[in-house]
């Protein structure tokens, strides 16, 4: 939700890995599609034709010359950060990842709030988390300028203003 709040002070368009996935199959956001663990539309290649598609859709707002664009998603293998930066590079664009993390009882909790979401876009579970976690490169190779690491354990408001600081920004 931090990401949507976010682009949205800022004018910015927010894509979502898990809208965007939904997209590619032509089913609505909020359409579950549980398929369990590396199944269906959450196998490795379906989520590497997501990513791409995410990078599509951020070329094509700033070739237009939109000031940012907002990738959400998890990021968690060090060849889908190389194209955001490559991609950033060949325009001569700057990307900064945003490392989100809290305990794992905020995140039991903010799971459980989501399966009850029937607005919720999200098919993540406990189970997903920990396989995710389990898997996840961290961003090692990041420079500092391209890393910014939050605990999202506080408020929103708290979050975007901690943003907007570290990033040089304020809202429109």
């Amino acid at each position: 939700y931090l990401s949507k709040s976010f682009a949205s002070r800022h004018g910015f368009a927010c894509y979502n890995t898990d809208e965007v996935r939904k997209e590619i199959v032509g089913v609505s956001a909020q359409t579950r599609c549980r398929a369990g663990l590396n199944g269906g539309i959450y196998t490795a290649e379906f989520t590497e034709k997501t990513y791409l598609a995410l990078l599509d859709k951020a070329r094509s707002r700033l070739k237009k010359g939109e000031s940012g664009v907002v990738l959400d998603g998890s990021y968690s293998k060090e060849k889908e950060r190389f194209r955001v930066l490559e991609l950033a590079k060949s325009l001569a664009a700057e990307a900064v990842f945003v490392f989100c993390t809290c305990s794992e009882v905020i995140v039991q909790h903010r799971l459980l709030q989501r399966a009850r979401d029937p607005e919720a876009v999200s098919d993540g579970n406990w189970e997903i988390y920990v396989s995710q976690k389990k898997s996840f490169e961290m961003p090692s190779e990041l420079k500092a300028h391209e890393l910014l690491s939050v605990d999202t354990d506080t408020s929103k408001d708290n979050l975007l203003q901690l943003l907007e600081k570290n990033l040089s920004l304020t809202a429109v």
